[in-house]
Order: C-alpha cells, then sequence, then structure tokens
C-alpha cells in the first residue's frame, strides 16, 4: 500500500512540474508580444473585458488531443501581452 501511495504522489509531483515548465515555456513565448500571437494556438478569444488601465483581459479555449486548454491573458493599452497564466487537463501539457 505505502509502495502504490509513492508511485501516485511520484506522478503527481511529475504532474505538478510538467504545468509548471508549460507555463514557464508559454510565458517565454508570449510575454511581449502583440496578443494575436496566441491566435495560432488557442484560437479567438472566448471572453474580452477591459481593464483599468485601458489594457485589456482576455480569455482563450482551445482543445489539443481531446483536452479543454486555456489561456487568461492581460495586455496592456497596445495591445501587448504583459502576463499570461495557462490551464486544463494534462493532455494540453507538450510533452518536454
Amino acid at each position: 500500500m505505502r509502495r502504490l501511495a509513492a508511485i501516485v504522489a511520484g506522478l503527481l509531483l511529475t504532474g505538478c512540474a510538467n504545468w509548471e515548465a508549460h507555463q514557464s515555456a508559454q510565458e517565454l513565448r508570449y510575454l511581449g508580444r502583440p496578443v494575436d500571437a496566441l491566435y495560432d494556438e488557442y484560437g479567438v478569444p472566448v471572453g474580452i473585458a477591459p481593464t483599468s488601465d485601458g489594457g485589456r483581459f482576455l480569455e482563450f479555449q482551445s482543445f489539443r488531443r481531446g483536452f479543454e486548454c486555456t489561456a487568461k491573458v492581460t495586455t496592456d493599452r497596445r495591445g501587448v501581452i504583459t502576463k499570461i497564466k495557462t490551464g486544463g487537463q494534462n493532455g494540453c501539457v507538450t510533452p518536454l
């Protein structure tokens, strides 16, 4: 039983590490770029709202290999990405 618990804990930690690596890769890829750069990977936004500083908050949703993947993005008033947070199911993470 302890061995099974250790295996499950290891798998969970591996999944978290993969998500952290995926998030870091997405930040490197998109921060400082125009929001249009996300369209190829995520499609058009499913939600857009203005921010108090004149920028926008956009939410993207896509499906990869049958898994729902999301990106929540904040831009400045010029449409340049200043913040990105990705989420979804484990199938969204591209194997490293």
